[in-house]
């Protein structure tokens, strides 16, 4: 876009290095509740515009309703599927009491 209206690149400063190093100060990574996600889902605006799923909150709602588990199970999996191994710090999810 910036070509197309006749200015320059933006000067972007680097990247920093991303370290995976376990620290001492890392928050330590607490799986996902079946809870939270049924939580997360009916907290949700029932008539909500779609997201990224195509669904509004009233197809999750329903969606629970028969496929729980599978919805839950997709979900934990997709979070535990980051950098995170078992046994190791994760800093890159939010930090929940």
């Amino acid at each position: 876009m910036c070509r197309t209206f006749g200015r320059s690149d933006p000067s972007l400063p680097d990247k920093p290095p991303i370290n995976l190093t376990p620290n001492c100060e890392d928050i330590e990574y607490i799986p996902v509740t079946k809870r939270e996600v049924r939580d997360a889902i009916f907290t949700a605006a029932q008539l909500n515009a779609p997201g990224i799923s195509g669904l509004t909150g009233h197809a999750w709602r329903w969606g629970w309703s028969i496929l729980h588990e599978e919805i839950y199970n997709l979900l934990r999996l997709t979070a535990d599927s980051t950098t995170h191994q078992p046994g190791e710090p994760q800093s890159q999810l939010p930090y929940r009491n």
